[in-house]
């Protein structure tokens, strides 16, 4: 990153959405979400965003802070693959899908991995600096990708 910052070379890194911690319904909405990073990995992306924050170089670095990406050929991630995978998965040998207690509560925003690029390029074509959310804007139960799956 260094590097690039030196050499004027635009940079994209990965952060994630997990910097949020669980926010609220009325907290997904908020433009500004606090930062509430739960585990060891959100913590380290927030470090990350935190140490390109002190480096003022937003013209150049772009931190993604990707949601719930999905999308083909997940097969080799196994159990950390997607719900859209594993729902897709479970229907197509059983014709059902199995969800866990409290499905209908536990909100999340996915996204599609085409939607991934289509902000990464427009960021890098339009110049656009800082740090990005990278999702839909609406998020989804379990529950519901399970009906848009399974019908």
């Amino acid at each position: 990153m260094l590097y690039c910052i030196e050499k004027d070379i635009p940079f994209q890194y990965a952060s994630s959405a997990s910097v949020y911690g669980n926010p609220t319904e009325e907290e997904w909405k908020n433009p500004n979400k606090e930062l509430k990073p739960l585990n060891a990995y959100a913590r380290s992306k927030t470090h990350v965003d935190m140490f390109v924050s002190d480096l003022n170089a937003y013209s150049l670095v772009q931190g993604m802070r990707y949601f719930n990406v999905y999308g083909p050929n997940e097969e080799h991630k196994g159990n950390q693959s997607s719900p859209h995978h594993k729902f897709r998965q479970q229907f197509g040998e059983t014709g059902r899908i199995k969800l866990f207690e409290g499905s209908k509560e536990f909100l999340r925003d996915f996204v599609h991995v085409d939607e991934i690029i289509q902000k990464k390029l427009y960021c890098l074509e339009n110049k656009q600096n800082g740090f990005y959310d990278v999702g839909t804007g609406t998020p989804k139960s379990f529950y519901d990708v399970a009906l848009e799956i399974g019908g």
